[in-house]
C-alpha cells in the first residue's frame, strides 16, 4: 500500500491540531477555568492510550488533576496556533509555543510551562552539530528532523515543570523561573522480566527511537556495530520515513549481517517483548532529549542502558552514561557490557527494572505532579 498523498497527511494533521476537549471541574467548589495546551487525549473512563508516546496519558492525567482541584479544563493541541480565548483563564499550562502567544491576552492567568525537551535553542544546536559531523564523515548533507523555533514561554511563565535530568535542566538555568523536575510516565510497564540467558544475548543490543535518526544517534550506532561484526544491533524506529537517511545508510541498515532493521514496532506489543527478551541492552547516543521515553521503556523491559547524558535519563548503577558519544566511547561501553561477568549483567538488568519501577511510572508522575500543582497554583 502506497504512502498517503501530502494533502491527505496535511488534512489529518489539521484535524488533530484543531481538536478540542473539555473536562468539567470534578468537585462542587469551582475554582475557575484552566487551559491545557498539550495533546487532546481520550478522556473516557477506561480509555486506552496509545503507546507511541507518554504524552497521551500525561495530558489526560494533568487535565484530571486540574479538574480535581476545581477547575473547568479546556484542552487544545500544542500545535493549535489558531486558538483564541473567548473567556478569561485562571491557569494556562503549555508544552511549546502557545503560552508565549497567549500570555498577553491572559494577563491575570497563572502561567505554567511543562518542558519535555531541552530548551529549543539547545535542541536545534545539538542536532545541527550532529548533522555537521555526519557531513564531514560521510560527505552528505541530511535534513534536520527535530527543528523547532526558539521558545520564550519559560521566560514568561510563573513556574515550569521539567521532564529530564541535569542535562535537561541546565538548558533552562539562564532564566529565573522556578523549575520543578517531574518524572516521565512510561507508556508501558511490565512485571519483573523473566531472567535471560545472559550468555546467549550478551552481544545483542537494541536501538529504539522515534523521528530524528541522526538526532537520536542511530548513525553513530550503525557505524560502531558495522565495524564490530561480533556484536549485533536490532533497530526499531520509523527509519523508512527519513529517505535521505536511508539513502546514506542503506548498506548498514539492510546489507550488514549483524544489523537487523525492523522499522517501527509498537512497544506495547508482544513483538516488542520478544525483541526485548533477545537483547541485553539499549544503545541510545541521542544528542538532546527531555527524558527519552524509549530509554525508559527499555528500563522497564530490564535492558542494560548505554545512553548519552543528553538522553535525560539517570541510569544509576544499571548502565553506562556516554559523555561525548564518540565512536570509540560507544564501542568501549558496548564491549564493557558484552564482556561483563554473567552475574554482573543480571544485577544490572535487575537494577534497570527496579529504577524504572521506582521512578518512571504513572504513579510516580501523578504523585510528583500533584504536589507541584498544589505548590505553584
Amino acid at each position: 500500500m502506497g504512502a498517503a498523498p501530502a494533502w491527505a497527511e496535511r488534512a489529518c494533521w489539521l484535524r488533530a491540531a484543531t481538536r478540542r476537549a473539555h473536562l468539567p471541574a470534578a468537585v462542587p467548589r469551582r475554582r475557575g477555568r484552566a487551559l491545557l495546551s498539550y495533546v487532546v487525549p481520550p478522556l473516557a473512563v477506561g480509555a486506552r492510550f496509545p503507546t507511541s508516546h507518554t504524552q497521551h496519558w500525561e495530558s489526560a492525567a494533568m487535565a484530571r488533576l486540574l479538574a480535581a482541584r476545581g477547575f473547568d479544563v479546556d484542552i487544545i493541541s500544542y500545535h493549535n496556533r489558531w486558538f483564541r480565548p473567548r473567556a478569561a483563564y485562571d491557569v494556562v499550562i503549555d508544552v511549546r509555543h502557545n503560552l508565549e502567544r497567549l500570555a498577553p491576552r491572559l494577563p491575570d492567568a497563572r502561567l505554567v510551562m511543562h518542558l519535555d525537551t531541552q530548551h529549543t535553542l539547545a535542541l536545534v544546536a545539538a542536532e545541527h552539530r550532529r548533522l555537521l559531523d555526519l557531513q564531514r564523515r560521510r560527505g552528505v548533507t541530511l535534513q534536520p528532523r527535530r527543528f523547532e523555533r526558539p521558545n520564550r514561554g519559560v521566560e514568561l511563565a510563573h513556574a515550569a515543570t521539567v521532564a529530564g535530568n541535569t542535562a535537561t535542566l541546565e538548558t533552562y538555568a539562564y532564566c529565573r523561573t522556578p523549575l520543578y523536575e517531574v518524572p516521565v510516565a512510561s507508556a508501558v510497564e511490565w512485571p519483573r522480566p523473566a531472567e535471560r540467558d545472559v550468555d546467549a544475548v550478551r552481544t545483542r543490543f537494541l536501538w529504539l527511537g522515534s523521528a530524528g535518526m541522526v538526532h537520536k544517534g542511530l548513525d553513530l550506532a550503525l557505524e560502531v556495530f558495522a565495524r564490530n561484526p561480533d556484536l549485533h544491533l536490532t533497530v526499531c524506529g520509523p527509519v523508512h520515513a527519513e529517505e535521505d537517511f536511508v539513502a546514506a545508510y542503506r548498506r548498514e541498515l539492510f546489507e550488514t549481517p549483524n544489523i537487523d532493521t525492523r522499522g517501527f514496532v509498537d512497544v506495547g506489543s508482544a513483538a516488542f517483548q520478544r525483541i526485548a527478551e533477545s537483547v541485553i541492552g539499549i544503545v541510545y547516543p541521542s544528542c538532546s532529549e527531555g527524558c527519552a521515553g524509549s530509554v525508559v521503556t527499555a528500563l522497564h523491559a530490564g535492558l542494560v542502558p548505554v545512553v548519552s547524558r543528553a538522553s535525560g535519563v539517570d541510569t544509576g548503577d544499571a548502565g553506562v552514561v556516554l559523555e561525548r558519544c564518540t565512536h570509540d566511547e560507544i564501542e568501549a561501553a558496548v564491549r564493557s557490557i558484552a564482556e561483563a561477568d554473567a552475574a554482573e549483567l543480571r544485577e544490572r538488568a535487575h537494577a534497570a527494572w527496579v529504577l524504572a519501577r521506582r521512578r518512571y511510572t504513572r504513579t510516580a508522575f501523578l504523585s510528583r505532579y500533584r504536589a507541584v500543582l498544589d505548590e505553584v497554583l
